[in-house]
């Protein structure tokens, strides 16, 4: 009993006291037990606080921190209650608060807050608090807080609660918390971080970041994933998902994927932003946005939700957008925007569709714009289509459709143009046009089919065929052909053809001439001449020739052929022909048959005269009616209830008959009077 008690009363006294160069060693050249502050043994060590040790091998259990241990290693079971600092360490080390090394650390090492290594950290390492190797960290290695290499790599399995930091590069499986940062190296294998994973030089293999997944200077390859971004300074290649953001300075080559924005120099493969996907320089393959997709150049099939621009180069391929499809320069092929599809400095070529707008320097091929189809400095060629306006600075040919509008501002409309509003070519209209308001050429001419269910308007000629709701107009020129309208017919220098106005049919400088209806008014400043049928009149300052009816009246200097008229009939001058008027008919000379419901007024009467009542100077043929007054000198028959005639070769026949000029008993005489006297 006395032996135990001198035993352990030697142990309190050496553990308790801190004698720093004491130290008993039960050991044979270096192998044994050792108790105290020995600075070299290889076996079982014991010791308080460790200073100036050289070289431990085996079990070494120390309990308080070194005081001074620069060269001190160690090697096989260290066990620290506080923590060690030494040279190096090698096997299984186990402290209660930190491990520190001016050169390697390897093997098994777990402590409480801190494990440290001036150079490389090998094996299996945890901390509680931080893991920091200068050179590098290999193997297995968990800091709660942080992992970290300031000047080299990490490779294998490393872990960091809050970031996982090697300067140089990180290799295999790297985790940090917050992030996982390699700032002048690669990132390779799986890399992990809730926060950002950030490699310089480059990240490939299967990289998963929370926030964001960097690689400023290098190239990102593999499958990268982040939830808010992936960005990369030269290349993206492989999978490669941005919660928020995918970026590259570079090339995107593969799979590129956001639900915000995807970034790149240079795209290629399949690329899909959210809300963006940017390419300053080309993108190429399958690029799809539901918001915004903006490339210097695009090709293959680019798809944006709001926005597909190529912003200072072409479109090629198929481009379709839910908003909005814009190219600086060309666009070919298919290319859709849903709001709109813009070629602000280029041409559009191909099926380029835009459901609000298409606008383009020039459009050729089949253009759709949902509201409006625009070529805003050039030509618009093929098939143009917009819902609501169709608009080309320059020339229209092919088939132009404007829901709304239909319109060539400064040039020339040719081919099939269609508008359910408005159809305009300012130098000319030509091939078959239709505007469901109006159709206008207001610097030109319109040729061939022209239809408005509004009005057809040319500064020039019309020729052809012209049909309009409420108006056909030729300002400054003719129209010929068949035309027709609901309201109006005009043409300044003429009308010829078949011409119908629902309102009239005028040639307000000119003739009228042909087939010309109107449910109002046919007027020509000149001649009315061919068919002339008017719902109101038929009316000239010169002559009105062929078959001429009104419902209401003729009115002309010259009336000529057959005139019908339901309520009056006038002539300036000279009617000749067949002539009936249900009112009244009044000419300076008449000729022909003529056939009035009420008076016939005129100064001179050859042929034919049928009226209520006849007043004329001079009557040379046959008159009848109510009653027939010639105040000069009739030659032929006079048939009525009353005749007078100053002076006559011929007959009266009627209840009443006086000539003038006849010898006194016989002026005046019952049923019949005569003079045949030259």
């Amino acid at each position: 009993m006395k032996k135990y008690i001198s035993i352990i009363s030697f142990l309190i006294f050496i553990l308790v006291v801190p004698l720093t160069a004491q130290h008993l060693d039960l050991a044979v050249n270096g192998y044994g037990l050792s108790f105290g502050n020995s600075s070299s043994i290889t076996g079982v060590r014991i010791n308080w606080s460790d200073n100036q040790v050289e070289k431990v091998t085996g079990l070494n259990l120390t309990l308080w921190r070194p005081t001074r241990n620069p060269d001190a290693e160690y090697k096989g079971l260290y066990l620290g209650l506080v923590g060690t600092d030494a040279k190096k360490i090698k096997g299984i080390s186990v402290t209660g608060v930190g491990i520190a090394t001016s050169e390697d650390i390897s093997g098994v090492h777990i402590t409480g807050l801190g494990l440290s290594s001036d150079k490389n950290i090998k094996g299996l390492n945890f901390a509680l608090g931080i893991i920091s190797g200068d050179e590098s960290i290999s193997g297995v290695n968990l800091g709660t807080t942080a992992l970290f290499t300031k000047q080299g790599t990490a490779q294998w399995i490393n872990l960091g609660g809050v970031a996982c930091v090697a300067a140089k590069g990180m290799n295999g499986l790297n985790f940090g918390g917050l992030a996982t940062v390699s700032p002048d190296g690669f990132i390779r294998g799986l890399n992990l971080s809730f926060g950002a994973v950030v490699g310089n030089e480059g990240v490939r293999g299967i990289n998963l970041s929370g926030l964001a997944l960097v690689s400023a200077d290098g190239k990102i390859a593999g499958i990268n994933l982040s939830g808010v971004a992936v960005v990369t300074g030269t290349q993206l290649k492989g999978l490669n998902l941005g919660g928020v953001t995918t970026v590259s300075n570079g090339s995107m080559l593969g799979f590129n994927l956001s639900p915000g924005v995807v970034v790149a120099n240079e795209m290629q493969g399949l690329n899909i932003g959210g809300i963006t996907t940017v390419a300053n320089g080309t993108m190429r393959g399958i690029n799809l946005s539901s918001g915004v997709l903006v490339a210097h150049k695009l090709r293959g099939l680019n798809l944006s939700g709001l926005t597909t621009v190529a912003n200072n180069g072409a479109m090629q391929g198929l481009n379709i957008s839910g908003g909005v499809t814009v190219a600086t320069d060309d666009m070919r092929w298919l290319n859709v925007g849903g709001l709109a599809t813009v070629s602000s400095n280029g041409n559009i070529k191909g099926i380029n569709l835009g459901g609000t707008a298409l606008v383009a320097r020039s459009l050729k091929g089949f253009n759709f714009g949902g509201l409006t189809t625009v070529a805003n400095s050039d030509k618009m060629e093929g098939i143009n289509f917009s819902l609501g306006a169709t608009v080309a600075s320059g020339d229209m040919t092919g088939l132009n459709l404007g829901g709304v509008t239909t319109v060539s501002s400064e040039g020339k409309m040719t081919g099939l143009n269609l508008s359910g509003g408005v159809v305009v070519g300012k130098e000319h209209v030509k091939g078959m046009n239709a505007g469901g308001l109006a159709l206008v050429s207001p610097e030109g001419p319109l040729q061939g089919i022209n239809l408005s269910a509004g009005a057809i308007v040319a500064k020039k000629n019309m020729t052809y065929l012209g049909l309009s709701g409420l108006a056909i107009v030729s300002s400054e020129g003719k129209i010929k052909g068949i035309h027709g309208t609901g309201g109006a017919l005009v043409g300044r220098e003429g009308v010829q053809g078949i011409n119908i106005g629902g309102l009239a049919v005028v040639a307000s400088e000119d003739q009228v001439r042909g087939m010309q209806m109107s449910g109002g008014v046919i007027y020509g400043k000149h001649a009315v001449s061919g068919i002339n049928i008017a719902g109101i009149a038929v009316s000239s300052l010169d002559e009105i020739n062929g078959f001429s009816l009104a419902l209401g009246g003729l009115y002309g200097k010259k009336l000529q052929w057959v005139n019908i008229a339901g309520l009056d009939i006038h002539a300036k001058e000279r009617m000749t022909g067949f002539n009936f008027s249900g009112f009244r008919l009044r000419a300076k000379d008449i000729k022909g048959f003529t056939i009035t419901g009420i008076s016939s007024k005129t100064q001179s009467i050859r042929g034919v005269n049928i009226a209520g009542s006849t007043r004329t100077k001079k009557m040379a043929g046959l008159t009848a009616g109510v009653g027939n007054i010639v105040s000069d000198h009739q030659v032929g028959i006079s048939l009525g209830l009353v005749n007078y005639a100053t002076k006559i070769f011929g007959v009266q026949i009627g209840l009443i008959n006086y000539i003038k000029e006849n010898p006194k008993w016989f002026k005046l005489l019952p049923l019949i009077n005569f003079n045949f006297t030259k």
